[in-house]
């Protein structure tokens, strides 16, 4: 039950990219370690070999390389968010947020990034659908500044739009 690759054909492992990019970004500042956090974050596919997952050697790298991208991640949204690029912000921590959907600072920064974007009419129902996650499935309240996020926010809709985004 051994294989042996094909030496002619070229292939890549995407856990070895991924790493290799953090490695990189590690020793990096600014725009380039921003660019090599993204390249890392777009090699992580979620979840090693899912379909081996009862295996013990996988679940250990498993949690190690989930470890890694939520590091990376956590870097990444903080130095997009102190450059002020917001849109940017958003979409990093939206997507990290579908791969691990219960890792609460994914959250933070898409509510610091929607009420630095002005979005705020997004950030009621938003705040409502993620304090339903953490109360359900976690049993745990949002952090503090989540929920001033949304006081301000509420605070700075009309009552009228208030009132529409609570039907």
């Amino acid at each position: 039950g051994g294989y042996i690759c094909n030496p002619f054909i070229q292939f890549e492992v995407d856990t070895e990219q991924f790493e290799a990019d953090l490695e990189k970004a590690a020793i990096r500042q600014g725009a380039e370690k921003i660019f090599l956090l993204k390249k890392a974050s777009a090699a992580y596919k979620g979840d090693l070999l899912p379909q081996l997952g009862h295996e013990p050697w996988v679940v250990s790298r498993a949690i190690y390389l989930k470890k890694l991208y939520n590091e990376c991640m956590a870097t990444l949204t903080e130095m997009l968010y102190q450059e002020e690029r917001y849109s940017e912000v958003l979409e990093a921590a939206t997507i990290a947020s579908r791969i691990d959907p219960l890792e609460e600072v994914y959250y933070l920064y898409t509510f610091r990034a929607l009420f630095a974007l002005n979005m705020y009419s997004i950030i009621v129902p938003v705040y409502k659908k993620t304090a339903t996650i953490f109360s359900e499935q976690l049993g745990v309240p949002l952090l503090p500044e989540i929920v001033e996020i949304y006081n301000a926010a509420s605070e700075k809709l009309e009552k009228s739009e208030q009132d529409i985004l609570y039907i």
